[in-house]
């Protein structure tokens, strides 16, 4: 248990630190004495297996130093995507569901702000009452990349070792044909 810190995070040192505190939310829960932010960093028990996967996946990650939103949002995705291929299932149905709805209005927000090094409106962020837009958003972009990278790779094995192995993020999206689409 910690302090709402961090959901999970990979550790050399030690392996794997999941936040056990934020998979602990089911209907009977009460999370009024709670701050606004605090509650939405508290998700369904159910959602346990799914994030357990994705950070063991960045257990796996040797992909070169990521600096841009671009390379952040590829190795989220890339965790999400193959946890996805392991269980069948998204890791956040609620975010994966809402890209899906919005994916090109999305792609066309997120191109313009990629190659910056500004996260806050896509990723380690909560739901944004201005927008409507749930946080996280970026994962789902990186998701789609991987996806596309994925279905275009004739050797889907060597596809999968070439997700944890990255070296060139652009490259990696230009082989993804993601954004051609739009």
């Amino acid at each position: 248990m910690g302090s709402l810190s961090n959901v999970g995070t990979p550790d050399g040192w030690a392996g794997m630190l999941i936040g056990a505190e934020h998979l602990s939310k089911d209907p009977n829960s009460n999370l009024d004495s709670l701050s606004e932010w605090e509650q939405k960093i508290i998700f369904d028990f159910d959602q346990t297996v799914p994030i357990i996967v994705h950070e063991y996946v960045h257990l796996q990650q040797k992909n070169a130093s990521e600096s841009t939103l671009l390379d952040l949002a590829i190795m989220e995705g890339a965790a999400d995507f193959i946890t996805h291929l392991i269980l069948g299932q998204p890791t956040d149905p609620r975010v994966f569901d809402f890209g899906v709805a919005n994916e090109e209005k999305l792609w066309v927000q997120f191109e313009t702000q990629m190659n910056g090094e500004n996260t806050d409106d896509w990723l380690f962020n909560t739901d944004n009452p201005e927008t409507g837009y749930p946080g996280n958003l970026g994962y789902f972009i990186g998701f789609r990349i991987c996806e596309s990278y994925y279905h275009q790779a004739v050797d889907k094995k060597s596809a999968i070792k070439e997700m944890l192995e990255i070296r060139d993020f652009e490259k990696f999206l230009k082989d993804s044909a993601y954004g051609s689409k739009y």
